[in-house]
């Protein structure tokens, strides 16, 4: 079950699009990713985030999202230059 904001519905996890949890306490949620440990509270328009996601499941989501190349910073070399611009 997600978290209906006004417009925004909360249904995945930001950092590893998991399912969430959410449950209330008095006028305040607290949401969660139970894959990463992230967790947030919300009261009102207010939202906090309590706990960061564990860096190690980050690594790990990380790896399996983006290639190799992209996660240390290598970008692939173009063929053309300038000169190709100008024409």
């Amino acid at each position: 079950r997600g978290a209906d904001v006004e417009t925004v519905e909360l249904e995945r996890c930001p950092y590893d699009m998991s399912p969430i949890a959410v449950e209330g306490f008095g006028g305040s949620f607290v949401i969660s990713c139970d894959a990463c440990g992230a967790a947030w509270e919300m009261h009102g328009a207010s939202l906090r985030r309590l706990r960061p996601p564990d860096a190690d499941t980050m690594k790990v989501v990380r790896e399996g999202l983006f290639p190799e190349a992209l996660r240390s910073g290598i970008r692939a070399a173009s063929d053309r230059t300038n000169d190709h611009a100008a024409r």
